[in-house]
């Protein structure tokens, strides 16, 4: 019941869930972690664990795209992470005796008053009321929409709108009534038709208690409201807080007075507190020593800076693409390679990553999905779940102002030479006898070659278990380098926009290699066995056969390089003992056969990168060609200029 309209995403309510499955064990044995992978706003998971004693799966690399803490989200859960591991430990959120989750004993002391925000046609936006108890979902409308039909519905009082929009379109939830403390979906937003909007009676505050089997306790309390309150704990629900008794604000590592039997807690926007209470004789069941290390821990966070203080602004991770030296230049095209003209052209390319946002309003090349994600009875079901384009999936090129799933940009590239056919089996080897060279690391080295011999009647077939770095070693040894992404396409395109090498038909027998069904690799199909398929400079094996390396990029994390081509390997079924849907089986084998899309392959380490469909092919430097690292110009820029 708690699944958010993308069918994927669990909805976290103002009212804290609690971990049924931890709840029932009697000593709460069961770790959960909480996780909302896709959120930008990540005070739900610390709140959320705190309350629930459990932990956190911060997730911030999510295939690809990299959905980073704010500095406030990050400095919370270094503060939680250290609360629950301490707890955790000596055993108040584990092998307790009793957890009270919503209890009694946490309450507002003094509520503060919501203010509304003014909103089109007279409609208010309460941030804190209403849920979605009475309505029922209306899926892709925008806000005006979903406004609008509330106002020509008899009795809806308001609405409730998912913040988890599709291109400007929600799922909308009309009210019959605005209820004062019920729960709502987070990732919401609440319109109110009412003057006065409702507030929720706690003011956003929860708490748990967690009795320890010697009787001390902790609270763990939330501030679920964006807005600044104060909470108050009555310790007399705790068994051991009597006289003798010792009470610490561990989240600011500190002892408070509780003579009154009461603590209040000034509570910040979204914020968190943990009360320990140590009865008589607390030193039996706890180590004085690690409560001291706890609580300077706690203070020299705390020391840091108030957490409200901290940004919650998101932000981009960027990326910079890895620029390549010139190659030995030619002023005539080297044996084996095809002299491509320079070319200014629109270089429109899109990644085919199925998750991290995929906008259906700007999706030129029809990478998204219509319906979400797919039809799941279609064999050749991969798009990308469509979705705002706001995470950074993808790449980010020197033109783009943020890493993005799309790209296009007027630019000049050439004069340029590009290999004619992928590398083979039967190239490698001069390499190898030339070089001497041996990898250290030789894990899936050449993996399809007999113990390192060259497989006999499968010379022609292309190269392929060679890392990146292995494959630039080849290309410079050559006296060449791995060619751009852009360099690549106009190779495969031409300057008129096709989507496949020979024009805009669709793949058949004669242009592509035949599909490998697997599970297992099948031999791969021979370089230069499709002319049909070759492009307008006559470039042969470019889709269909194995993926190929282009470009690299980084990040302040990751390693990535842009592959083109597509391999021939595309599964209906990985395994027969574990059936996948079709959906999700292309979630690891999406096809990109047209030249303007790509994929974004993770590099690691060679033993990871080697694979048996990644293979490459060499450019070499024109004479009069461009310059390095980038070996383009910008035409755009230069329009401008002129």
């Amino acid at each position: 019941d708690n699944v958010g309209p993308d069918n994927v995403t669990q909805k976290y309510l103002v009212p804290p869930g609690v971990d049924k499955l931890k709840w029932l064990d009697e000593q709460g044995r069961r770790m959960t972690h909480v996780n909302y992978r896709w959120a930008k706003d990540r005070s739900d998971l610390t709140q959320l664990a705190l309350f629930n004693g459990v932990g956190v799966e911060s997730w911030e690399n999510v295939w690809g795209a990299f959905n980073g803490f704010t500095p406030r989200d990050a400095e919370e859960l270094k503060r939680t992470s250290l609360l629950l591991r301490w707890l955790g430990r000596w055993e108040f959120i584990q092998g307790y005796q009793e957890w009270e989750p919503h209890t009694p004993a946490v309450k507002v002391s003094s509520a503060t008053s919501v203010i509304a925000q003014n909103y089109s046609k007279g409609w208010q936006k309460t941030p804190e009321a209403s849920c979605n108890a009475s309505g029922t979902w209306d899926g892709f409308l925008s806000v005006d929409e979903c406004l609008s039909k509330c106002e020509g519905r008899d009795g809806c009082q308001g609405v409730v709108v998912a913040r988890l929009g599709f291109n400007g379109l929600y799922d909308c939830s009309l009210q019959s009534s605005l209820a004062a403390d019920c729960e709502y979906p987070s990732y919401s937003d609440t319109y109110s038709r009412q003057t006065a909007p409702a507030v929720p009676t706690n003011n956003g505050i929860y708490g748990s208690m967690f009795v320890h089997r010697g009787g001390h306790c902790v609270f763990t309390v939330v501030n679920r409201a964006y807005r600044p309150s104060t909470a108050a704990l009555t310790l007399s629900r705790c068994p051991g807080a009597g006289p003798g008794a010792v009470v610490y604000d561990l989240y600011k590592g500190k002892q408070v007075n509780a003579s009154s039997g009461e603590v209040e807690l000034e509570m910040v926007d979204r914020g968190l507190a943990a009360v320990l209470v140590l009865g008589a004789g607390w030193e039996q069941q706890v180590n004085a020593t690690a409560l001291d290390e706890v609580l300077r821990a706690s203070q020299d966070l705390d020391h840091t800076g108030p957490v409200e203080k901290l940004s919650r602004e998101w932000k981009y991770l960027e990326q910079k693409l890895q620029g390549m030296k010139d190659s030995k230049r030619y002023s005539l095209a080297p044996v084996g390679m095809v002299e491509i003209p320079r070319t200014t052209f629109r270089f429109l390319t899109a990644g085919v990553e199925l998750e991290a946002g995929c906008d259906r309003t700007d999706d030129e090349l029809n990478i998204c999905c219509s319906n979400a994600p797919c039809d799941t009875g279609d064999n050749t079901c991969s798009c990308g779940i469509a979705s705002a384009d706001e995470w950074g999936v993808d790449f980010q090129f020197p033109f783009d102002s943020r890493p993005k799933r799309y790209h296009s940009r007027n630019i000049t590239v050439g004069p340029v030479f590009l290999d004619k056919h992928l590398v083979s089996k039967l190239d490698y080897p001069r390499y190898l006898n030339s070089t001497g060279y041996t990898p250290v690391d030789s894990t899936r080295f050449l993996l399809d070659w007999d113990n390192g011999t060259l497989p006999v009647g499968r010379e022609d077939e292309p190269v392929v278990y060679v890392g990146i770095e292995e494959a630039r070693a080849y290309c410079e040894w050559a006296g060449k380098r791995l060619p751009h992404s852009y360099e690549w396409q106009l190779a495969a395109q031409g300057g008129d926009g096709r989507p496949y090498p020979w024009g805009s038909a669709a793949p058949t027998s004669e242009t592509t290699p035949v599909m490998s069904p697997g599970p297992a690799l099948a031999p791969l199909p021979r370089v230069g066995s499709l002319p049909a398929g070759n492009s307008p400079f006559n470039v042969s094996d470019l889709v269909g056969f194995v993926w190929q390396y282009t470009d690299e990029f980084r990040d302040a994390h990751d390693r990535a390089v842009l592959v083109k081509g597509s391999g021939n390997y595309h599964p209906p079924q990985v395994s027969a003992a574990y059936p996948a849907s079709l959906t999700f089986l292309n979630w690891y084998f999406p096809p990109a056969l047209e030249v303007n899309k790509h994929n974004k392959y993770f590099l690691m380490s060679p033993s990871f990168e080697r694979a048996g469909t990644l293979g490459f092919r060499c450019a070499a430097d024109h004479a009069k060609g461009l310059s390095g690292p980038y070996h383009y110009d910008d035409a755009d820029v230069q329009e401008t200029l002129v």
